[in-house]
């Protein structure tokens, strides 16, 4: 089960209005924050917030 304080790729890359691969790419880069928990990317709903004010 995902804790609702995280977010899928696809979650974010559909509020961000990218792709899956550029979320993944912010999130390599550092740019944005989470976990990577059995091969999924998990964003945290804080560091989505962060990016979105930092833009």
């Amino acid at each position: 089960m995902i804790d609702n304080d995280f977010l899928t790729v696809s979650d974010v890359a559909r509020e961000l209005k990218l792709t899956a691969r550029t979320v993944r790419r912010l999130f390599h880069t550092g740019q944005l924050h989470g976990k990577k928990i059995g091969g999924k990317y998990l964003i945290t709903r804080d560091a989505l917030k962060a990016h979105i004010s930092a833009e």
